[in-house]
């Protein structure tokens, strides 16, 4: 593993190289002044997270990631302490909601996972970006791992598929498609932050417990005459974002 971070999104090395560009290439170092320009628009007020269920927590990964973006490049911890103070707040409100929609979701009103994964994706990575800034102190770092990061991944883990009590584990959409995109995602980059294999084994075995059902599902399809479900653009779309 690691031993600095970033290494999420992007690696230590990555952002040591810009850092050096930025000195001696002027448009490089005119990139990063104009990065943190726009984040400093956006720290001069607190960050209005929603505390209740609603899909208005779709906007608020996008300006944690751009202020995240400005500390990876500047190293101010201005930028850092703006997003932690997010990442706290969320780790405060994120527990007290407890899943609906069949257990697919928390804080959003859709009940709906991809949008729970998306949001949660780029906010663990804009985390990773200011892991390393002093703003945090350790025990900020215990509360938001125990209170975000753990039970946001335990969303995305199906750990039986044949569990009748589990909604999920009928649900095609967490076995493939972007949906399952997402959800590996989610749960892969939190195991790798937190040094913690466990959240991702688990889920790996999970779905190679499923890796023939999806194909046979669709042979068997075909072989009485119905035609398989496939995906248009707009599904397809975040499917690659998630990766």
């Amino acid at each position: 593993m690691p031993v600095r971070h970033p290494f999420l999104r992007y690696s230590a090395e990555d952002v040591d190289r810009v850092r050096r560009l930025a000195e001696s290439d002027e448009t490089v170092r005119a990139t990063v002044k104009s990065v943190c320009s726009a984040a400093d628009s956006l720290i001069a007020n607190p960050l209005p997270i929603p505390r209740e269920r609603t899909d208005d927590h779709a906007e608020i990964p996008g300006k944690m990631a751009r202020a995240a973006n400005a500390y990876m490049l500047s190293g101010d911890d201005k930028y850092a302490a703006w997003v932690r103070q997010a990442l706290l707040v969320y780790a405060d409100f994120y527990p007290t909601m407890a899943p609906h929609g069949g257990g697919r979701a928390r804080i959003f009103a859709t009940a709906s996972g991809l949008y729970e994964a998306m949001w949660y994706v780029t906010t663990i990575c804009a985390y990773d970006q200011v892991y390393d800034s002093p703003v945090f102190s350790t025990e900020d770092h215990a509360r938001i791992e125990e209170r975000l990061l753990r039970p946001a991944a335990e969303l995305f883990i199906v750990r039986d598929y044949w569990d009748t009590g589990d909604w999920r584990a009928g649900d095609l959409h967490y076995k493939c498609y972007n949906f399952q995109a997402w959800f590996i995602s989610a749960v892969g980059l939190t195991g790798l932050l937190l040094g913690d294999a466990q959240p991702l084994l688990l889920h790996r075995a999970g779905q190679a417990a499923q890796r023939l059902l999806h194909p046979v599902l669709h042979l068997h399809l075909r072989g009485v005459g119905v035609r398989p479900f496939l995906e248009g653009d707009a599904d397809r779309r975040p499917a690659r974002r998630g990766g």
